[in-house]
């Protein structure tokens, strides 16, 4: 059962319009994920429509990003003909929840300075740019990002839902 989960995430990450994104998830990642319980979709029609996959500092980060505690948004990916529909908005509240409950005290998350798409929306969420992070690609040289956070507020929360 597992394997096959790890197939159907799978098969959402090597889609053309998500693998431009994430060209480097491996089976190995998703099946972690799974194990730890930080892999979450959006179902539409039997379809996974979108994923997020998120986790917590364990330590200070190396990169900056987080410290010991902090949740940080690894990536959410929707499917196009999903895009506009919530999904997306659905999968960060999933992640805001999660955070609550294990009371962290931030969400951070980083994201590549040209997807226009992804920081609009996770300026839309309340998310800010806290500083700039970059990526080496062997295929495209130096890939320029931003980092993002958000301070988690201590307020009710909401029953998680799979």
């Amino acid at each position: 059962m597992k394997k096959d989960l790890v197939k159907k995430y799978l098969k959402v990450y090597k889609h053309k319009s998500v693998a431009k994104w994430f060209p480097f998830i491996r089976p190995t990642e998703i099946e972690e994920a799974i194990n730890k319980g930080c892999i979450f979709s959006v179902n539409i029609d039997g379809k996974i429509a979108g994923v997020v996959m998120y986790g917590r500092y364990k330590n200070q980060n190396k990169r900056n990003l987080g410290d010991r505690g902090d949740v940080v948004l690894k990536h959410i990916v929707t499917l196009p003909e999903f895009q506009g529909k919530g999904v997306a908005k659905k999968l960060y509240k999933h992640v805001e929840e999660f955070a609550k409950i294990v009371k962290a005290q931030k969400l951070v998350l980083s994201v590549q300075k040209k997807n226009d798409r992804a920081n609009a929306f996770y300026k839309k969420m309340g998310m800010k740019i806290v500083g700039k992070r970059n990526w080496n690609s062997k295929k495209e040289g130096v890939i320029e990002g931003f980092i993002y956070t958000k301070t988690i507020t201590k307020n009710k929360l909401s029953l998680l839902t799979a």
